[in-house]
């Protein structure tokens, strides 16, 4: 066998650079799911006695209630407006395939009445989801 000394030796990166890319998309895509679940339009109500949130549980349901006229809400998962049937039907299957630790953030407007807020709780609750949370602005003492 005849050996051929003036080879050079090459690495093939095409397929390397492919997979980079790859991974890059992956991780752009997966950021972008995560930020889409609050909706920064929502100006939180404020709380001047608060505790801040150190972990957060990657199961957590965030639910925005928005406020749209004098009267009327609206509720959202990440940017899907939901009518309470449907939010229930979610949560119920939730509740059904992880169990009733769940958590679930309200993320509601502060100007928004706190009717609509219960509402949006006895909905949660109704689903046997009990691990509620209410976000806030801290303003500080």
């Amino acid at each position: 066998m005849k050996r051929h000394a003036d080879e050079p030796i090459e690495t093939p990166i095409a397929s390397l650079i492919d997979i980079v890319f790859l991974l890059i998309i992956f991780f752009v895509v997966t950021s972008a799911i995560d930020q889409e679940a609050v909706d920064e339009s929502i100006k939180l109500a404020e709380s001047r006695h608060m505790d801040p949130v150190d972990k957060r549980d990657p199961r957590t349901i965030t639910i925005n209630l928005k406020q749209l006229s004098d009267d009327r809400s609206q509720v959202n998962i990440g940017s899907i407006p939901l009518s309470h049937q449907a939010l229930s039907a979610i949560l119920t299957n939730t509740s059904k395939k992880h169990g009733d630790d769940v958590p679930v953030v309200i993320r509601a407007d502060g100007d928004l009445s706190f009717s609509a807020v219960d509402d949006v709780m006895s909905v949660v609750t109704a689903a046997g989801l009990h691990r509620i949370r209410l976000a806030a602005r801290d303003v500080g003492n």
